[in-house]
């Protein structure tokens, strides 16, 4: 092999390497979201990137937390497919004494709807 075609190889390998880090370590999804925001007057140890569940399963991840007036904007991002209901409840739970925070679903009814995607 020549010294052009391992250096080639070697840069490649980098480069995929590289490639493989950012999608494990970065905010890369393959799977298709819609974004829902939800308001809270507290979100004392919910981090960005925090898990949210509904019925103990995992449907998306908080995107971002800011503060909006007075209450806590949180924007989550949600598997495309899962209904979520107007009448929903959220809750910020742990899964553990001391284990990290995640945002829990309560489903609500059918009969409520659905809300409108962004909302």
């Amino acid at each position: 092999m020549t010294t052009e075609a391992k250096v080639g190889a070697f840069v490649l390998a980098g480069l995929i390497l590289l490639g493989w880090a950012i999608f494990l370590l970065g905010d890369v999804s393959l799977q298709r979201h819609y974004q829902m925001t939800v308001y809270f007057d507290d979100v004392s140890g919910l981090p960005k990137k925090s898990v949210v569940k509904l019925n103990g399963v995992e449907v998306g991840k908080v995107k971002d937390i800011t503060l909006e007036g007075n209450k806590a904007r949180v924007d989550l991002a949600i598997q495309m497919g899962v209904k979520i209901y107007k009448d929903a409840k959220f809750r910020i739970a742990s899964t553990s004494i001391i284990g990290s925070k995640f945002l829990a679903i309560e489903q609500g009814e059918s009969s409520e709807g659905e809300p409108s995607e962004g909302s």
